[in-house]
């Protein structure tokens, strides 16, 4: 099995869909609000979203966020 992420078109508000591959869209929103960005494997793909898919048919997730945003939030690396 493989799962298709999707991106939304304002690119904006970092809305991320996921489907598994050849699912139809949620009633709430259409093909062509989204575009696609990835097809991954199911090893690929983390349990938590997996699980998301099984229960409600997708997953759609904010992933926005700035480095400037997380200032202090992301340690250092280590060196």
């Amino acid at each position: 099995m493989t799962y298709t992420f999707y991106k939304h078109v304002s690119g904006k508000n970092g809305y991320q869909l996921v489907l598994p591959t050849g699912a139809d869209f949620p009633s709430e929103t259409t093909a062509a609000e989204w575009v696609q960005t990835a097809v991954k494997e199911e090893k690929e793909v983390a349990k938590i979203v997996k699980d998301e898919i099984a229960q409600r048919g997708y997953r759609l997730t904010k992933v926005t966020v700035s480095f400037t945003e997380s200032e202090g939030a992301i340690p250092p690396a280590q060196r």
